[in-house]
């Protein structure tokens, strides 16, 4: 399903007065040949946050005519029930700040976009202004806690894979270059 279907499909299943919509998207990930490890695990619940923030931005995009959100706090403020814990990865070190339900919004939007384990390449503009959605990144894991030299990817059609780190950074690169357009 491309992106633009996506969109139509997602806009009719907004929930009435709840603005939340829902989307299923596939994770693409390795086969493995082993019992999970805590790697895999570990993988699996960034590929899982992904897929959340994926929601988080379809809403954005949804609630402002089809607009990329400017950063990831941006989305997740345009969502009135998000957890902080979607932006973190136990498996990184990365912790939630003790003081987050005493911080105010602006803090709270400082400490995602800088300080969350994900990396937003989006920018504010329109979502059909982007051609090739499946191969366009527009999120990924921050680069310095890979799993297994693995790092998973949300594309703007909204599906997650999990790519060699080789691959990754062709395609972070070539993604950076279609919002620069």
């Amino acid at each position: 399903m491309n992106f633009k279907a996506c969109l139509v499909g997602c806009a009719a299943t907004v929930l009435v007065g709840a603005g939340v919509a829902v989307i299923a998207d596939d994770v693409t990930t390795q086969p493995s040949t082993t019992q999970p490890t805590l790697n895999d695990e570990a993988r699996e619940k960034r590929a899982d946050n992904l897929r959340q923030i994926g929601q988080l931005i379809i809403t954005y995009v949804v609630n402002n005519n089809g607009q990329l959100p400017p950063n990831l706090a941006a989305a997740a403020r345009t969502a009135r029930d998000y957890h902080v814990a979607l932006f973190v990865c136990s498996s990184s070190g990365s912790t939630i700040p003790a003081d987050w339900g005493s911080m105010s919004a602006d803090q709270k939007e400082q400490w995602i976009n800088s300080k969350s384990d994900y990396v937003y390449l989006g920018r504010e503009m329109r979502i059909n202004q982007i051609p090739h959605a499946p191969q366009t990144v527009l999120v990924h894991e921050r680069g310095d806690n890979p799993h297994q030299d693995m790092m998973n990817l949300l594309f703007l059609d909204l599906h997650v894979e999990s790519r060699d780190l080789v691959d990754t950074h062709r395609l972070i690169e070539a993604s950076k270059a279609a919002f620069e357009k």
